[in-house]
């Protein structure tokens, strides 16, 4: 876990360096590459270049549109596979979706230089509208030359609206309802194999804690013990049929979901817990069982077989469900309400049932935090639990504190942030800067075209809104297809986020939302600015 209450800002000397070796080493390359470019140029070409557009490099109407068909295709391909693997791991499905993204981008802007004019050439009226034809072909002009880096711009902006968009709801997520979900200070908890068959709770955390010289009574104010169970013949399979809908998660998390048991307590286990949180408690018919759920991705299924009264058997004995659902945190302290559902039953049927953990909840006295660290610290004194040895003689495996699971929560949750805010505007940073630096050059290498407008009658504010609309557009094209991606992505990964606990995916639009107006929109407002004085200063 990470743990980090605060941070500061560092100059790496080192990293200074190696920055201005690699930023040379790419001038280099650049310079060697336009070296190249510009030898096999005649001069006659150089000099009139400005007064040339750029020509088509799919020339034929037809291929265009086959290749924005396939475009469409490969695109819609990459989006199915990517749903299908759901973000849960790196396999072929994921890699295919990657491979058939970027060649659906690639073909995209590819064949959009081939019919975008053509086809908006077909509306005469709108065609030859005061600069609407100076405007268009610029444009195209522009993407026909462009058609890689607004490959790359545009794969860069997925990255950046993706971060920005699910980073935000993760860190919302992994700092959410805290105080929910650690009802105690402390969590013992001790886990048993399901081949041991242990029907009866045998451990006594407290008096192992005590007969190693550990005076609970010095830190705990009140404590409960509680045991979980599982049945191995009952699966979640059960509940999910016909409900698999109410619970968004990818198909193949759903099929491993299926597979596996809820956890069963019995019901003076669940009260107990409840009257140490001060928490009303509940009552149970011999035929009946409640379910306990607390994680919201789960909620709607388990409302929904508590209002069907989904029967169910345990060891021979049909059960019928109680006709509301609990929303309570019973188990244990944990940085997220995590509990997918909890059978409550009868004690006379968990007992039929192996355990499955022992959990020895604690309620520390006075000064919660400076007790925490004293009992930590003497916990690990004790019990190292360095080794898999070690932790299995202990009396608990794992130990939860209230305090250390804020201080984490708090910590991760600022790295997260930091890195969303630095991944996501770097890339956006990059990306408007790219496309700003092309507008103003070539904004720039077409101020005869824009005197030539002033000769034929066009006035300034005409000039400046043909200006104004190139680079809109300009910046707009790539920014469109990206955030179609995004959808796509963004919902993908928000559905991993909420196998975490509910995430507010608001936040993360705002978040999104408020980087590209600020820093896209503001290059974007630069670009226009600066290019308007370059025009302007070179016609005086």
């Amino acid at each position: 876990m990470v743990e980090m209450k605060e941070f500061t800002f560092v100059f790496s000397g080192e990293a200074f360096i190696k920055t201005i070796i690699y930023f040379a080493v790419i001038f280099l390359i650049v310079m060697i590459f336009n070296t190249f470019s510009i030898s096999k140029v005649k001069v006659i070409d150089l000099l009139t270049a400005n007064k040339k557009n750029e020509d088509l490099k799919v020339k034929k109407l037809g291929v265009s549109v086959v290749l924005f068909l396939i475009s469409v295709l490969c695109i819609g391909v990459a989006y199915y596979f990517i749903q299908e693997n759901g973000m849960m791991e790196v396999d072929g499905q994921f890699w295919m979706s990657i491979i058939f993204g970027t060649i659906g981008t690639f073909l995209f802007f590819l064949s959009l230089s081939g019919f975008f004019l053509r086809i908006l050439k077909t509306n005469k009226k709108f065609y030859y509208r005061k600069l609407n034809m100076f405007i268009l072909r610029q444009i195209n002009s522009k993407i026909t030359t462009t058609f890689v880096s607004m490959t790359l711009l545009c794969l860069m902006l997925l990255v950046a609206i993706g971060v920005f968009s699910t980073g935000a709801g993760l860190a919302t997520t992994m700092g959410g309802d805290m105080k929910k979900a650690t009802p105690y200070d402390v969590s013992y908890v001790k886990y048993f194999p399901e081949e041991e068959k242990n029907f009866k709770v045998k451990t006594d955390m407290r008096k192992e804690f005590e007969s190693k010289g550990i005076d609970m009574n010095k830190f705990v104010d009140k404590s409960c013990m509680i045991s979980t169970r599982l049945n191995a013949k009952l699966k979640f399979k059960i509940f999910l049929n016909g409900r698999d809908k109410l619970v968004d998660y990818p198909k193949g998390v759903k099929e491993s979901m299926e597979k596996s048991s809820p956890e069963i307590i019995g019901l003076s286990d669940y009260n107990e817990a409840m009257r140490k949180q001060g928490k009303q408690t509940i009552s149970l018919k011999s035929d009946e069982y409640a379910v306990n759920c607390n994680f919201d991705n789960m909620k709607k299924l388990w409302k929904d077989v508590c209002k069907d009264r989904v029967e169910i058997k345990m060891d021979g004995r049909a059960l019928t469900a109680k006709s509301s659902m609990i929303d309570s945190t019973y188990y244990s302290a944990s940085s997220l309400p995590m509990d997918m559902g909890t059978l409550i039953v009868p004690d006379d049927v968990a007992e039929k049932f192996s355990v499955h953990t022992v959990v020895y909840n604690c309620q520390l006295k006075d000064d919660v935090e400076e007790n925490t660290h004293k009992l930590s610290k003497l916990m690990e004194s004790v019990y190292p639990n360095k080794t898999m040895e070690e932790r299995n003689k202990a009396p608990y495996h794992t130990a939860i504190y209230r305090v250390e699971m804020i201080e984490q929560s708090a910590g991760l949750s600022t790295v997260i942030t930091y890195i969303v805010i630095y991944i996501g505007a770097v890339f956006l940073i990059t990306c408007a800067a790219v496309l700003a630096l092309q507008q103003l050059s070539e904004n720039s290498d077409n101020v005869e075209r824009y005197n030539l407008l002033r000769k034929i009658g066009a006035d300034e504010r005409m000039i400046n809104h043909a200006m104004l609309a190139q680079i809109v557009i300009y910046f707009m094209v790539p920014l469109s297809l990206a955030l179609v991606h995004s959808y796509i992505g963004v919902k993908v990964a928000s559905n991993v986020i909420a196998t975490l606990g509910n995430v507010n995916a608001l936040n993360g639009i705002l978040a999104s939302g408020g980087a590209i107006l600020v820093i896209y929109g503001g290059y974007m407002l630069a670009t226009y600015l600066g290019s308007k004085a370059v025009i302007k200063d070179k016609n005086r």
